[in-house]
């Protein structure tokens, strides 16, 4: 019996932040840029966005 397999596509954004405190740069990606933005502006740090953004 042939198997069905079915393919999901993702697009990764990459993006790039600058501190307005001390100019580090941190670079960062996700599948869901709006959520990834509301886990940051909750303050939710990236380990806890890992399920969802």
């Amino acid at each position: 019996m042939p198997s069905t397999t079915i393919s999901k596509t993702h697009f990764y954004y990459v993006y790039v932040l600058e501190s307005l405190k001390d100019g580090k740069r941190y670079i960062g990606f996700t599948v869901n840029p709006k959520t990834r933005l509301e886990t940051h502006n909750k303050g939710l740090s990236f380990q806890q966005c890992l399920e969802d953004c």
